[in-house]
């Protein structure tokens, strides 16, 4: 019985309504993909419902963002200027992050473009803020690489991680031309979720983190290395601490004030 409470209230603390929980709870247990795509009101992300589809992992990740939350930044932050994404998947994290921090613009990459288009609708009441690039973040700009998975939230262009089956080709982008592209200076916080790209990317040019106030990397062992990536940051000036979980353990690292 009290883990019968216990999982009503944790229902309760992320979703309006108990309509919207019975229909989380039915489009999470799903399994065929091809029924029709659930809209579903969270309380973190009240100006529009969140659109989920059936037989996707879209339902577990919905649940990660708005109860979990191991893409917020693990600090008191003050985010008045940009927020970067990397892995934006459906938006569900963009969305969150956009009312969590009102006078925030967010520039959400993702390297899928039915992901991408997810994202679009999931920020489209948001849109004077949110800005969604359907693109891979890597090291070099303007290249056509291939990338593939055994799900809409699994994809990686990691070539060991890729299903060569369901390779799909994204165009690449750097942390770099975004921030040139957007005109931005400063970035207040960058959240980055790439499934194993974090340790090129890291291993390449990363001056653009001298322009980054607090980060949120996940790590994805192999290819990425925790005390790699941790010790990159500390070489840039971050101080840090572990964030994410034990299955995707992650690195948060911000500047000293």
């Amino acid at each position: 019985m009290l883990d019968k409470i216990k999982s009503y209230l944790e229902y309760r603390s992320v979703f309006a309504d108990l309509d919207a929980i019975n229909t989380y709870r039915k489009t999470r247990n799903a399994s065929d993909a091809g029924n029709e795509i659930q809209k579903i009101s969270v309380k973190a992300a009240s100006t529009s419902p969140m659109l989920v589809r059936p037989g996707t992992m879209d339902a577990i990740t919905l649940w990660d963002v708005f109860h979990e939350k191991y893409h917020m930044p693990m600090s008191d932050l003050v985010c008045d200027g940009w927020i970067i994404s990397l892995g934006a998947n459906v938006g569900y994290a963009t969305a969150h992050l956009a009312h969590q921090f009102p006078n925030a613009s967010i520039v959400a990459v993702e390297l899928d473009r039915d992901n991408a288009l997810m994202a679009e609708k999931n920020t489209a009441q948001l849109r004077d803020r949110c800005h969604i690039v359907n693109a891979a973040v890597w090291v070099t700009d303007d290249e056509e690489i291939h990338y593939g998975g055994d799900d809409v939230h699994d994809l990686s262009i990691i070539e060991d991680r890729v299903d060569v089956a369901s390779q799909k080709v994204a165009k690449t982008v750097t942390i770099n031309r975004l921030m040139e592209d957007f005109n931005i200076k400063t970035v207040d916080y960058l959240k980055m979720d790439i499934e194993g790209a974090e340790a090129e990317l890291m291993n390449g040019d990363t001056s653009w983190l001298e322009h980054v106030r607090a980060i949120n990397i996940e790590v994805h062992s192999p290819p990425a290395d925790y005390d790699t990536i941790k010790g990159v940051l500390e070489r840039n000036g971050f101080n840090c601490v572990k964030s994410g979980n034990q299955t995707v353990p992650g690195v948060y690292g911000i500047r000293p004030d």
